[in-house]
């Protein structure tokens, strides 16, 4: 399966909707790795969701990473873990978003 957003694709590379979904980098060469979402549950009442990047980048990537993508990559994070944590709150929340 593919995907993505903007000029970043994805492949599916692991997915257990209960643990994982990874998801290796095809588009642009620039980037080379995986970014991945982990679930594990604490408690029956606590779970931990976390966002990794894994990726080698050389020069264009690292500025295109700077200059281009971090801070719209650092809202959609902050939005989504909004969203996801308020589908279990009683009083819906919303992040500041980071510069």
């Amino acid at each position: 399966m593919k995907s993505g957003h903007g000029s970043i694709r994805y492949c599916v590379e692991n997915y257990n909707s209960n643990e994982i979904i990874q998801l290796c980098f095809s588009k642009p060469k620039i980037f080379n790795g995986v970014r991945k979402i982990e679930i594990k549950e604490l408690t029956d009442k606590q779970t931990e969701v976390k966002h990794v990047v894994v990726t080698n980048t050389k020069s264009k990537g690292v500025l295109y990473w700077s200059f281009a993508i971090r801070a719209l990559h650092n809202v959609l994070i902050e939005d989504s873990s909004d969203l996801l944590e308020n589908n279990f709150l009683e009083k819906q929340i919303s992040s500041k978003w980071s510069n």
